[in-house]
């Protein structure tokens, strides 16, 4: 292949990987589609430049585990590690990432001291992160390293991990307003496994008020926060509060689905408030719905 013929080739796969990108939100199979085709030109002859093949892999492996390729996902994200480590190097800044992408893929499978190696390793990488790009990358990998940490029942380092991915997100809510909201609810949670309660709810309320702006409402997030608000008031016997929060979780996992499996979750921490309010009447017939959800779920 002569020098033309690769430069027209380049600037064909470049359009492909443009047009990836534009999808990635809107239609995740046509992206992937797409990402598959610039793989597979790659594997005949490699035309791109390492960082640029990086960045297909890892977002290859990243849409594969979004669609529930579990595997393929897996092994794309190695092979972009690999081609970080080995064509641009250990230290680089595509390795952070790639770390990041892997940490994160393993930690919807199962949580264990090997993530928060990789998630440590990645903030070390990008410690002097200066550009928006990677001061973001660096913020992803410490919001995740706070969850591995609280997973991992080291709640102290969770939560310091935690309040720097927050601090940082809050620089780019205007970038990056669906991070900050997972950040805050995190920290959210981590606080109340360590009691405190008021900077849990404090957190709650903050990811809700960022949550209700966004275009796009992500319901699964608001009907959670919800819930761990109604639990968060009634552990504090504030049973006004919690019964309010407890009727705008079970509308909100209602309006995504009536057979949502953490609806069931919800309506028995209800239920159980109902009884300790003394409402037992009311109380039995949560209980009832919850019985019928089961024996549906079991069918």
């Amino acid at each position: 292949m002569d020098d033309r013929e690769r430069h027209n080739r380049r600037d064909e796969l470049k359009r492909l990987l443009h047009r990836a990108f534009e999808q990635q939100a809107k239609d995740p199979q046509e992206s992937l589609r797409l990402l598959q085709k610039v793989c597979e030109s790659e594997a005949q002859q490699r035309t791109l430049s390492p960082e640029e093949y990086f960045v297909v892999l890892n977002n290859l492996g990243c849409i594969q585990v979004e669609v529930g390729g579990w595997s393929a996902g897996r092994d794309m994200l190695a092979k972009s590690l690999e081609v970080a480590k080995e064509e641009i190097g250990s230290r680089s800044r595509e390795y952070a990432i790639g770390l990041e992408a892997m940490a994160r893929y393993k930690l919807q499978r199962a949580v264990s001291p090997q993530i928060k190696e990789y998630l440590l390793e990645s903030v070390k990488i990008l410690s002097d992160a200066d550009s928006q790009l990677w001061r973001i990358s660096k913020a992803k990998s410490m919001l995740y390293l706070g969850i591995t940490c609280r997973l991992l029942l080291q709640y102290a380092e969770g939560e310091r991990w935690g309040e720097q991915a927050v601090k940082l997100f809050e620089e780019y809510a205007n970038v990056e307003p669906e991070h900050l909201v997972v950040s805050l609810y995190s920290l959210g949670e981590t606080y109340a496994k360590t009691g405190k309660h008021e900077q849990s709810e404090e957190c709650y309320l903050r990811a809700l008020s960022f949550l209700e702006k966004l275009p796009q409402l992500d319901k699964e997030h608001k009907a959670q926060i919800l819930l761990n608000l109604a639990i968060s008031k009634q552990r504090k016997k504030s049973l006004a509060d919690a019964e309010r929060y407890f009727t705008e979780a079970i509308r909100e996992y209602e309006k995504i689905n009536p057979e949502h499996p953490m609806l069931i979750r919800c309506l028995t921490a209800y239920a159980d408030h109902l009884r300790r309010d003394g409402r037992s009447e009311a109380a039995d017939k949560v209980f009832t719905r919850v019985n019928a959800m089961r024996e549906n779920m079991r069918l």
